[in-house]
């Protein structure tokens, strides 16, 4: 039987996002082979998720884990490693790792100075991590032909990547290495067998009135744009729209910016003009927040840490959003502005609030979008994921 070693950082099955949630949806899905996940964590644990699934959490640094990794692999037979991170972070693997094959699933490129030029004060000095951006800073001074040198090795096998455009610049620094793009993911079926009677006592709970829902679903991070979708929504009820704001944060990562968010917005929104709901916790299961929204707002406005796609993006899609967002990453090659969601320029709330309005003011235009959206989030479900790195993983 087979081995395969998984690497993702935060690795949590009672809060699955992102590149973890690829780590879970390819172990449980992957046959006759034992799965190993190694992870990073605020304590140590060891635990099975399956028979076939262990986790090992660890409480401290990377190039540690690391080590670990390196002597199980000299210890066992292991067939693969696959690895879900940085730049930086498959650089230490490969330093490591010399003989064991290797799978490297990377979500960013080297930033570049464009990346940096629409964030605020407020970005820098309230982000949950302190070096966030101070890491894609030292990326920005990291000569192609280094990352060239550090990334084309011996033993590895492929670089998978979730978007056109990392593709293209992967090949283009790395010609020797094979490239892969492999976009994920979604469960497109669960988004469709909702409850009826649970969505309709969400909306009697919090848009009695039924009003048009604007959604912001996410972490409560400062360069997501929060500020911003206050300031679009305020614009459209002083303008006269019937709508309400709905916004859910997942405080869990950063407390700091969440203190502030509440204090220099919440206190000082006027009821009058903004009809707001606040919540303020992880919620698990997004479906009827989705189902009960008419629009999902994404001003996003720094891309190197941002997922290519975001799951709330493909999540809205599913459901039958109408998605208004920045222009910023890889949205574009989702979005299609007019299409299946309208787009406006990075940092231009302004625009953002005029094209939400055009599909307030046409509901016809609004339900084709909504619906054009949930027919093209179908090639982003997970099994189509699974069955393209499935092959990667029986080559």
């Amino acid at each position: 039987m087979k081995k395969y070693i998984f690497y993702v950082s935060l690795f949590d099955i009672n809060n699955l996002h992102a590149q973890p949630r690829m780590v879970y949806e390819i172990c449980k899905r992957h046959k006759n082979s034992q799965k190993i996940i190694y992870t990073t964590g605020d304590r140590n644990l060891e635990y099975r998720i399956a028979e076939d699934i262990k986790v090992f959490q660890f409480n401290y640094s990377l190039f540690n884990v690391f080590k670990k990794i390196k002597e199980r692999t000299a210890e066992e037979d292991i067939d693969k490693i696959i690895f879900f991170g940085s730049i930086l972070g498959a650089f230490a693997l490969l330093h490591f790792i010399k003989s064991t094959k290797i799978i490297l699933y990377l979500y960013e490129k080297k930033a570049s100075l464009r990346d940096f030029f629409h964030l605020k004060w407020v970005d820098i000095f309230y982000e949950h991590r302190s070096n966030v951006y101070s890491y894609y800073s030292i990326l920005l001074f990291f000569p192609n032909f280094l990352i060239r040198y550090l990334l084309q090795k011996d033993n590895l096998e492929a670089m998978v990547v979730p978007s056109f455009r990392l593709e293209k610049w992967f090949k283009k620094i790395c010609p020797k290495v094979n490239v892969v793009r492999i976009a994920g993911g979604v469960d497109y079926e669960r988004f469709q067998n909702i409850d009826a009677e649970s969505i309709n006592k969400l909306r009697l709970k919090l848009n009695p009135q039924n009003k048009k829902v604007i959604l912001y679903l996410g972490h409560i991070r400062a360069s997501r744009g929060l500020d911003e979708v206050i300031q679009i929504s305020r614009r459209l009820s002083e303008e006269g729209y019937n709508i309400k704001l709905l916004m859910v944060l997942n405080t869990k990562w950063n407390y700091k910016y969440g203190n502030y968010f509440k204090n220099k917005y919440l206190k000082n929104t006027d009821k009058k003009f903004l009809d707001a709901e606040i919540i303020f916790e992880h919620v698990k299961d997004t479906r009827y927040y989705y189902a009960i929204a008419d629009f999902v707002v994404l001003p996003y406005r720094f891309a190197p840490p941002l997922p290519e796609y975001p799951l709330v993006l493909l999540e809205a899609m599913c459901s039958g959003s109408a998605i208004c967002a920045y222009n910023i990453g890889a949205i574009g090659e989702v979005v299609k502005d007019g299409i299946n969601g309208v787009l406006a320029e990075v940092g231009d709330y302004r625009e953002l609030c005029q094209k939400i309005k055009s599909l307030l003011n046409n509901p016809e235009k609004q339900k084709l979008i909504s619906q054009k959206a949930k027919f093209d989030s179908k090639i982003y479900d997970w099994k189509h994921f699974y069955r393209l790195t499935n092959k990667l993983l029986i080559n």
